[in-house]
């Protein structure tokens, strides 16, 4: 059986995202962005030292960028625009626990 070439590496990231679209679900897409730091630098993300072109998983560098801009996307979809008052967040789905209501586990 002759080895299939896998050409569009996207496809499986935009279903993911046309799925959460559909659902409503926040996504993250960190290919272009990965793509584009490669680009820019020249530092592989996939591979380790043995590995000739660098191919397979994430390396650290990989890792590291993936967590920077994962930090990044969860502040800008939760970070509060501005000051509300307490009744401008009555109904959200994400409260702010106040300190004294917190665990000590």
């Amino acid at each position: 059986m002759p080895k299939r070439e896998w050409r569009d590496w996207d496809y499986p990231n935009r279903r993911l995202a046309a799925f959460c679209k559909q659902a409503g679900i926040p996504v993250l897409d960190l290919g272009g962005p990965l793509r584009h730091y490669v680009d820019e630098t020249g530092i592989p993300l996939h591979g380790f030292k043995e590995s000739e072109p660098p191919i397979g998983h994430w390396n650290d560098a990989g890792h590291r960028q993936a967590g920077l801009r994962l930090v990044e996307w969860v502040a800008q979809q939760y970070r509060p625009h501005q000051k509300a008052s307490a009744s401008h967040h009555r109904g959200s789905r994400y409260h702010r626990i106040p300190s004294s209501s917190r665990s000590t586990r």
